[in-house]
């Protein structure tokens, strides 16, 4: 409790209020595992706004979401033509690169197209 308090016990009542909607698990992976203020209220917002669960949460902090985020310059115009709630959706589903690390696959793999597949 006392590390809890002295993480989010100066921080904006926003994000305090956040902090407080997510369960104790969640709070305690982010504390323990993220260490840039800017990069926990990414995570604490985002887990916040989708419903991530524990498992997501840690899936997301391994493959640098954050970090992602701050990089990835995504073009569209979803601010202009839906509404807030909708566009930030559309945002966070409009990916430019996808992150499949956790499938374990070590070596390149080539798609192959749908005429390639074994009679």
């Amino acid at each position: 409790m006392k590390r809890f308090y002295e993480q989010y016990g100066a921080a904006h009542e926003k994000l305090r209020q956040a902090v407080a909607e997510l369960p104790w698990g969640h709070n305690l992976l982010i504390m323990s595992k993220i260490f840039d203020f800017n990069a926990r209220t990414y995570y604490i917002e985002t887990t916040r706004q989708f419903g991530w669960s524990r498992n997501v949460l840690l899936n997301q902090i391994k493959a640098g979401a954050y970090e992602r985020s701050l990089v990835e310059d995504k073009t569209h115009n979803f601010g202009e033509v839906l509404p807030a709630h909708l566009a930030e959706q559309a945002d966070e589903a409009l990916k430019s690169s996808y992150n499949l690390d956790f499938l374990g696959i070590g070596e390149p793999l080539k798609e192959r197209g749908r005429n390639n597949f074994p009679k």
